[in-house]
């Protein structure tokens, strides 16, 4: 991916900004958005952080998303990642050699890098909690003061039927353009399937035949495309 130019990036903002406040009144070409309702359910259930919802603005600055745990996170194109941890006024941001730098926005941000990816960040965060349960994640609670995150989008990858987000917690999560998804888990070797009646079969990572048609397509695509990313 090519960096981002500080110019370009504001140049993008009022573009950026009309796109965000009219997603929940229309359809543009412009975003992808991806809305995943059962996943805050689906994440206890499984113990763990995942996506619930995410919006493909790469075209502009990136893919920004919101985890299970209210933390909003976006995956910019110059490959820098930054997240914002829920109810507080701290920002961690992940360069390109894998630096983790602590931002506290209540004291004066100096660096125009950090600013700028800031004020994205903060975009989607309106949109996200727009008509919905996150809004207080927005809000800033004096009495928290959680500085570590729990999870991030290390790479992500868009194929023809979904998208692939590469995960930090050593997790792929799919979201296919019918918001069914695979959720591969490294650690515990299992394979999630939430189907798009959001009703989640778990299984081992291992198991080629899952007895559900549908599920046995998804985990079969997913690996092919897995494998030719790796290859």
């Amino acid at each position: 991916n090519k960096k981002i130019s500080h110019n370009l990036m504001h140049q993008n903002y009022n573009e950026i900004n009309i796109i965000l406040i009219n997603t929940h009144t229309s359809r543009s070409n412009s975003y992808k958005s991806g809305n995943i309702n059962n996943n805050d359910i689906i994440s206890k259930k499984i113990n763990n952080v995942i996506i619930s919802k995410f919006i493909d603005l790469s075209d502009k600055c990136g893919v920004g998303y919101i985890l299970s745990n209210g933390d909003v996170g976006v995956h910019f194109n110059d490959g820098t990642k930054m997240i914002r941890i829920k109810c507080t006024l701290n920002f961690i941001y992940l360069d390109n050699q894998g630096k983790i730098t602590l931002i506290n926005t209540k004291k004066k941000v100096d660096n125009k890098d950090y600013e700028t990816k800031i004020n994205a960040l903060l975009l989607f965060n309106k949109t996200f909690i727009k008509n919905s349960k996150y809004r207080k994640s927005f809000d800033v609670d004096p009495k928290l003061h959680k500085k570590s995150i729990d999870l991030y989008v290390k790479k992500w990858v868009k194929s023809q039927f979904a998208y692939f987000f590469l995960l930090s917690n050593e997790k792929v999560q799919v979201i296919f353009d019918d918001k069914s998804q695979v959720i591969f888990d490294f650690q515990s070797k299992k394979t999630i399937y939430i189907n798009k009646s959001k009703q989640m079969t778990m299984q081992n990572i291992n198991t080629t035949n899952f007895g559900n048609e549908e599920m046995n397509k998804r985990v079969k695509y997913t690996k092919q495309v897995l494998t030719y990313m790796i290859n």
